[in-house]
C-alpha cells in the first residue's frame, strides 16, 4: 500500500461507504450472501481432499509477533502518517493482527474512506485477510454488507488463502454463494490455488465445485510462471498437454515469458523441440520478442546465426533499432540482400518518420533505386499527411517520375482519414492518374456515408466514364444502407443511359441490403430498366425468403423479364433444395430462359451432390435437355471422382447424351492419356470422335509430340482421321 506523509482520511459518510452499515450495527444475514448447498452427484467424491499442512507455527506465536511491533499504532490514521510505504504496511498488518472482529469492521470502514484508490484497496485487502483469518465465512458476509466496488478481488483473495489451510469447508462455501459472478470467482481462485501448489489434485477439486472450471487456463498461466525459474520443466509439461490448443499456447506463453529474461536460453529449450514446424513459429516468436526488447543483441544473433534471410526477424530488429539510431539501423540494412534490403528499409523509414518525418524524407531522396524510392515515398507520405497535410500534399505533388502517383495517393487517402472534402477537393486538382482516381472514388464513399447529398454533388466535377460510374456505384452502396428512398429520388432525377445506369447499381445494392424495400420501389422503376430490376430483386429477395420472392413475382407475370427473374430465384433455392428448385423452374415461360435455369440447377445440385443429380438428369424427358444435364452433371462429378463418372456415363442407354458427355470429359482430362483414350474410343459418333481424339492429341504435343502420336496410333479412328491429325501436329510443330 503505498501512501504519503500527511494524507488525511476523507471522514465525510458520504464519502465512506460501508460505515453507516457497521455504526449501525446492521449487515447482509447469512443467507443473503449463501444459500443451502445444492444436492451433490453420487459420482462426486466427498472424501476430504489431502494437502501439505501450513508451517508449523502456532496462532498464538504469530500473535505474539504481531504484538511486538508498532503497539502504539491504533487507527488507520496513525498508519498513514508513517513516512516509508513498508513500513504502512508493517504497520497496518501489526494493527490488524491485534484486532478482533469488531475492531476489524471499524478498521474497514476507516480504510474505506482512504481518498487514494489503489492505497484504499490495498488496505481493505490487507483487513479482510485477517478477518478471513479469523473468520472467513463472516468475512465474506460482512463484505457482502457493504457493496464494495472491489469485493470481487477481496472474495479472491481470501478463497485462494482458505484452500491453502481447509480446502474442504472453502469448496463447501464456495458452493453457496448465492452471486454467480461471486461464485465462480471463489470457484476459480480455489482452482489456481490447486494449479500453482497441488495441480496433481487438479480433477478432485474441480469435480466438487458447483461451477464447471476450464482448469486448461490456470494449467497454461501455472506453467508460464513456473518457465521463470525452471524453463525446461515448464516446457516438458507444456509439452505433455493432450489438449492441442493448450499445448500451443501454453508453449507460446512459456517461449515468450523466457524470452523477455533470457533469449538465447529460451531458443536452446525450444531447439530440443521434436515438432519441426512449431519449432521454426517459436523460434520466429523468440527472435520477434528479443528484438522489440534488445534490438542491438537481436541484431547481432540473427547476424551471427546466417538468419539475416529471414526478412521478418530482420524486419522488427532493424524497426525497433531505428526507434534508437534509424541511421544505424539503415547501415545494417544496407548490408542485406536486395530483396530483404526493399522490405526492411521501408520498415525503417516508417519508423523513422513517425519521429521525424522532414528528416527520414530529405534522407530518403538519396535511394537510388526507383521502385525502393516509390516504396518508401508512399509510406513516408502516409505519415507526413497525418502530420502536416497540407505541406505532404505539396511535398508529393513536386516530385517527378514514377513514384509522384503512387505518394499522391497515399497522401490524399491519409488526409481522407482526417477530412474527407478537404481531400477529395485537393484530389480534383492533381493529375488525373488510375491510382487518383481510385482515391478519389473511395473517398466519395467515405463522404456518403455520412452525407450522401454532398457527395453526389461531387458527380458533376467528374467526366462521364468508368471513374463517374464507379463512383456513383460506391456512393449508392452506403446511401442505399442509410436511406433508400432518398437514393431512389436522387436516381428518378437521371435521365437516359445515367438512368439505367444507377438504377441497377440501386438495385444490385438494396438486394443485397434491403431486398424488401426494393420490392416497395419496384412499381417507380421505369420500363427501360424494370427487366433487370425485376431480375435483381427477385434473386435479392430468394436469400432471405424463397417462397416468398416467387409470391411477389407472380404480380409481374405478364412483364418483360419475368421469366428471368424466376430464373434467380431458381439459382438461389438450388444451393438448398435441388428439386424444388426446379419445380419453380418448370413455370418459367421463356423456352431459352427455362433450359439455362435447369442447367443452372443441375450444375449447382451437381457440385454437392453428383449421384444424385446424375440420376435425375438420366431420367429427363426432354431429349436436349436431358443431354445437357447429363453432361453438367457428368462434368461436375468428374471434378471429384473421373472413374466414377466416366463409368456412368458409359453405362448410360441414351447415344445422343453419351457421346456429348464423353466429348466434354475428354476435353476436361485430354491431358491425361490413359484415362481419356478409352473415353474418346467409346464415343459411337465418328465425327465427334475424331474430334475428341484431335482435341487430346493437341493438347498432349505441347507437352510431349511423341506421345501425342502414339496416342493417335492408338485411337479407334480411320486411317486418313489418323493421317490428317498427324498432319495438323507437324505443322503445329512448325
Amino acid at each position: 500500500m503505498r501512501v504519503t506523509t500527511g494524507i488525511a482520511i476523507t471522514i465525510s459518510v458520504t464519502i465512506g461507504f460501508g460505515l453507516g452499515h457497521y455504526l449501525a450495527g446492521r449487515g447482509s444475514s447469512d443467507k443473503q450472501f449463501f444459500t443451502e448447498p445444492p444436492a451433490v452427484a453420487d459420482t462426486w467424491s466427498q472424501a476430504p481432499i489431502d494437502t501439505p499442512k501450513a508451517a508449523a507455527l502456532s496462532a498464538d506465536e504469530v500473535e505474539a509477533s504481531r504484538e511486538q511491533h508498532f503497539t502504539d499504532i491504533d487507527s488507520i490514521r496513525e498508519v498513514l502518517l508513517i513516512p516509508t510505504d513498508f513500513g504502512q504496511t508493517e504497520a497496518l498488518y501489526a494493527l490488524a493482527g491485534r484486532a478482533d472482529i469488531g475492531r476489524l469492521q471499524e478498521l474497514i470502514g476507516e480504510a474505506g474512506r482512504i481518498d487514494i484508490p489503489g492505497e484504499r484497496e490495498a488496505a481493505l485487502h490487507i483487513l479482510f485477510s485477517r478477518y478471513a483469518d479469523i473468520d472467513a465465512r463472516a468475512a465474506l458476509v460482512y463484505l457482502d454488507s457493504l457493496n464494495l466496488d472491489i469485493a470481487t478481488g477481496i472474495i479472491r483473495s481470501i478463497f485462494r488463502s482458505w484452500a491453502k489451510v481447509d480446502v474442504d469447508t472453502a469448496i463447501a462455501t464456495a458452493n453457496q454463494i448465492s452471486n454467480a459472478r461471486h461464485r465462480r470467482t471463489a470457484a476459480e481462485a480455489i482452482v489456481r490455488t490447486f494449479s500453482d501448489h497441488w495441480p496433481e489434485l487438479l480433477d478432485q477439486v474441480t469435480g466438487r465445485l458447483l461451477d464447471p472450471i476450464d482448469t486448461n487456463r490456470f494449467e497454461i498461466e501455472r506453467m508460464i510462471r513456473l518457465a521463470a525459474t525452471n524453463p525446461s520443466g515448464a516446457l516438458a509439461e507444456a509439452l505433455a498437454l493432450g489438449d492441442d490448443q493448450a499445448r500451443q499456447q501454453a508453449v507460446y506463453g512459456i517461449a515468450l515469458n523466457m524470452a523477455k529474461h533470457n533469449p538465447q536460453q529460451a531458443l536452446a529449450a525450444v531447439g530440443q523441440m521434436v515438432d519441426q514446424t512449431m519449432q521454426k513459429q517459436l523460434n520466429q516468436a523468440i527472435m520477434q520478442e528479443w528484438a522489440r526488447n534488445d534490438a542491438e543483441a537481436a541484431m547481432a544473433y540473427i547476424t551471427n546465426q546466417g538468419l539475416t534471410d529471414q526478412t521478418n526477424l530482420v524486419t522488427v530488429a532493424l524497426q525497433n533499432m531505428a526507434h534508437k539510431d534509424p541511421l544505424a539501423a539503415l547501415n545494417q540494412a544496407s548490408q542485406l540482400d536486395p530483396r530483404t534490403r526493399q522490405v526492411v528499409y521501408s520498415g525503417i523509414y516508417a519508423t523513422w518518420g513517425q519521429q521525424d518525418v522532414r528528416a527520414a524524407i530529405a534522407h530518403a531522396e538519396a535511394l537510388g533505386d526507383p521502385q525502393l524510392t516509390r516504396q518508401v515515398y508512399a509510406n513516408l507520405g502516409r505519415i507526413y499527411a497525418g502530420q502536416y497535410p497540407d505541406e505532404a500534399l505539396l511535398w508529393a505533388e513536386q516530385l517527378e517520375g514514377p513514384a509522384k502517383a503512387s505518394v499522391v495517393s497515399s497522401v490524399l487517402q491519409e488526409m481522407a482519414n482526417s477530412d474527407p472534402r478537404l481531400a477529395l477537393d485537393a484530389a480534383l486538382t492533381t493529375d488525373a492518374t488510375p491510382s487518383r482516381n481510385n482515391t478519389i472514388s473511395h473517398i466519395l464513399q467515405t463522404i456518403a456515408r455520412d452525407d450522401p447529398q454532398s457527395a453526389v454533388a461531387y458527380l458533376d466535377q467528374l467526366p462521364a466514364g468508368n471513374l463517374r460510374d464507379r463512383s456513383v456505384q460506391n456512393i449508392l452502396q452506403s446511401w442505399a444502407g442509410s436511406d433508400p428512398e432518398a437514393a431512389y429520388t436522387w436516381v428518378e432525377q437521371q435521365e437516359g443511359q445515367a438512368y439505367t445506369k444507377t438504377v441497377l447499381n440501386l438495385a444490385n445494392q438494396l438486394a443485397a441490403t434491403d431486398p424488401e424495400k426494393a420490392a416497395q420501389l419496384t412499381d417507380r422503376i421505369r420500363q427501360e430498366a424494370r427487366p433487370q430490376w425485376l431480375q435483381t430483386v427477385a434473386g435479392g429477395m430468394a436469400r432471405r425468403d424463397q417462397q416468398g420472392a416467387v409470391e411477389w413475382l407472380q404480380q409481374y407475370q405478364q412483364e418483360p423479364g419475368y421469366s428471368q427473374a424466376l430464373a434467380s430465384i431458381t439459382q438461389v433455392t438450388a444451393q438448398t433444395d435441388p428439386l424444388a428448385a426446379l419445380r419453380m423452374a418448370e413455370n418459367i415461360t421463356s423456352s431459352s430462359d427455362k433450359r439455362n435455369a435447369i442447367d443452372s440447377i443441375t450444375h449447382s445440385w451437381s457440385s454437392r451432390d453428383p449421384t444424385e443429380a446424375a440420376r435425375w438428369a438420366s431420367n429427363i424427358k426432354d431429349s436436349a435437355q436431358r443431354a445437357s444435364a447429363i453432361q453438367i452433371a457428368a462434368g461436375q462429378w468428374a471434378r471429384y471422382d473421373p472413374d466414377a463418372a466416366s463409368s456412368w456415363v458409359l453405362g448410360l442407354n441414351d447415344t445422343e447424351a453419351r457421346d456429348r458427355a464423353l466429348v466434354n470429359l475428354v476435353n476436361r482430362h485430354g491431358s491425361s492419356a490413359d484415362f481419356a483414350l478409352p473415353l474418346a474410343n467409346a464415343i459411337k459418333s465418328d465425327q465427334q470422335r475424331v474430334q475428341a481424339v484431335t482435341s487430346m492429341a493437341l493438347n498432349l504435343a505441347r507437352y510431349d509430340r511423341a506421345k501425342a502420336e502414339r496416342m493417335v496410333d492408338q485411337a479407334n479412328i480411320d486411317a486418313e482421321a489418323r493421317a490428317q491429325i498427324k498432319q495438323h501436329l507437324a505443322r503445329n510443330r512448325r
